[in-house]
């Protein structure tokens, strides 16, 4: 059979340039996609991160350059739906149909939200390592550019949430000290850059952005800690911190709680753990959304024996908060914890005891006790999207009380009155934030912030020492309260302070932190303290009692540069 030439052309020019078939079947079933991200000013966001998915849920993303362009090619063609999304704004969706070469979508604004309040939660907003991430710029009124921080998120861990073991939960964070003094995580002890982690007093210790510590002045050891069972993320922001949050040395440690399941009204979680010296944990929590009220509560209960003889302890710990959005731009948010444990404690060790066998124990009348009670009332309002307003008032009435035989650990207990220490902790304080964001020119691409904001708090603390009952119980009454053996004495303590930060971004990739802090901390001292004289035999002999009333008052300025060099999605210079 034969062909002219003629017919031979014309069937091969339809199949490479026919759209059902050859070349021109590949060249008209796939496309490119491009467009630009602009916020409500109409100005370019760069960094938005742009993701694709079509109905055979093939996945394709990118994000914005510095003009806020972004470009996906090779697409083939069919029904798209388009994410677009980036810290502190609303995520924009848009569904369309490519079946063309070349396609632009220009309309996508990113608004602010509307509702902005404590904190907005992205799902893939930041790339986490082994359950670590960063901080944004911005976020629950704090700015955290240029400064070194860390975020544990819990669901991301692989650790023994149950006995709050430190070690886990923190090993990924570098440059801690980390101190384990009991086995049931009862109490916290880590120090950052080389500081004690005796009762983590070197942080700024928080939860949801207050205070938890006896007292941040005179007594800032924190013998409370939150369960990390009931806990969203773990946040540690390094020394810098202290422009915003205060004078510790080591940071700011701040434990964020979980919220009430936004969309069902009740959500139910029972968690029962048993191990080894009778350990027995139960974490019970309930949570969601009715109307305008996002709630979260949680109970748990701890008890066991310890590894070692006369380390038995019993533990419990409750929280409530409530989320009450009152209008639109008025968010008030209430909280109550409550804490109470017992512990016995089996006394240390010299060395040779512990090389011969680490399980013994030559103390058997010492206990500790502690009772801690929490509340805080706050209140968010935003003005406009720029412009937002967070009150944060907290109040503690805790105690803390040990009684036993505290000599030295080589001087055998022969009995008699044991010695008591108590502490009593009451503190109220205001923390007030400002945040703003703004623009120098109307060219600008990102809004620069400014944070300012005062801190008011007014704590007390009474400590006394003296003589407790000879039993082996747990007794915590002093034998003659109104006259303490050993000392009895008030620590008034207050503090003010202003600070301010802000952020001015030069380029999207560069910015300037400068920081200032006003702090005035008075402390005073109120009380009397003994001393014996003994003979040969311990019978005293003499007593002398020295009254004290000190008073002192100090003030400081801190100051702060921070800058920032963003070289990529994955690469900051700080």
């Amino acid at each position: 059979m034969r062909c002219s030439p003629f017919l031979v052309f014309s069937l091969l020019y339809l199949w490479i340039f026919s759209p059902f078939g050859g070349w021109g079947a590949f060249a008209q079933t796939t496309g490119q996609i491009t467009g630009k991200i602009r916020n409500t000013d109409n100005q370019e966001i760069p960094n938005v991160f742009v993701f694709l998915i079509n109905t055979q849920n093939q996945k394709f993303q990118t994000s914005t350059n510095a003009q806020g362009e972004y470009i996906f090619k090779n697409i083939p063609f069919g029904q798209y739906s388009l994410t677009a999304f980036i810290a502190e704004k609303q995520t924009h969706e848009q569904d369309f149909l490519l079946n063309t070469q070349d396609i632009r979508l220009d309309v996508i604004i990113l608004r602010d939200f509307e509702n902005q309040m404590e904190g907005i939660e992205v799902q893939a907003q930041r790339e986490k390592t082994f359950g670590i991430t960063r901080l944004n710029a911005v976020e629950n009124f704090g700015v955290y550019e240029a400064k070194k921080n860390e975020v544990i998120v819990l669901d991301d861990l692989n650790a023994n949430l149950s006995t709050n073991n430190a070690r886990q939960i923190y090993a990924r964070i570098t440059g801690l000290n980390i101190w384990e003094s009991d086995q049931a995580g009862l109490q916290l002890g880590i120090g950052g850059r080389g500081l004690s982690p005796n009762r983590t007093a070197n942080f700024n210790t928080r939860q949801n952005g207050y205070d938890i510590s006896a007292d941040a002045l005179g007594y800032p050891e924190a013998y409370y800690t939150p369960p990390t069972e009931a806990l969203e993320r773990i946040e540690i922001i390094r020394g810098a911190s202290s422009l915003q949050y205060g004078t510790q040395f080591g940071g700011m440690l701040n434990f964020r709680f979980k919220k009430g399941n936004l969309d069902k009204k009740w959500e139910i979680t029972s968690r029962q753990s048993v191990g080894s010296w009778g350990f027995l944990g139960s974490f019970n929590s309930v949570g969601g959304k009715v109307g305008k009220v996002n709630y979260y509560a949680y109970y748990q209960y701890r008890k066991g024996d310890g590894y070692r003889p006369n380390s038995n302890f019993d533990y419990h710990n409750g929280f409530i908060s409530v989320d009450y959005q009152i209008t639109k731009k008025l968010l008030v948010n209430f909280e109550i914890t409550k804490m109470q444990y017992l512990t016995k404690q089996a006394g240390g060790l010299t060395d040779r005891n512990f090389q011969e066998n680490p399980l013994l124990s030559f103390r058997n009348r010492n206990w500790f006790k502690a009772e801690w009670n929490l509340f805080a009332l706050n209140f968010t309002y935003q003005f406009n999207e720029n412009l937002q307003l967070n009150s944060r008032n907290f109040a503690l009435v805790a105690n803390r009380a040990s009684v036993g035989n505290l000599e030295r650990i080589n001087v055998s207990d022969f009995g008699g009155n044991r010695t008591l220490i108590s502490g009593d902790f009451q503190n109220f304080g205001n923390e007030t934030r400002l945040l703003y964001k703004y623009n120098f020119s109307p060219n600008q691409k990102i809004k620069n912030t400014l944070l300012t904001g005062v801190r008011l708090y007014q704590g007390t603390t009474t400590a006394l020492q003296g003589d407790g009952s000879a039993g082996v119980d747990a007794n915590f009454g002093f034998l003659n309260p109104q006259n303490v053996e050993n000392s009895d004495y008030k620590f008034p303590n207050q503090n003010y302070a202003f600070f301010v930060e802000n952020i001015f971004n030069i380029s999207p990739k560069i910015s300037i932190t400068p920081g200032f802090r006003f702090e005035n901390i008075q402390t005073y001292a109120n009380g009397y303290y003994k001393q014996y004289l003994r003979d040969g035999a311990g019978n005293v002999i003499e007593e002398n009692k020295f009254f004290e009333n000190k008073a002192r008052t100090r003030n400081f300025i801190l100051l702060g540069l921070g800058f920032s060099y963003k070289h990529n999605n994955k690469t900051e210079f700080y």
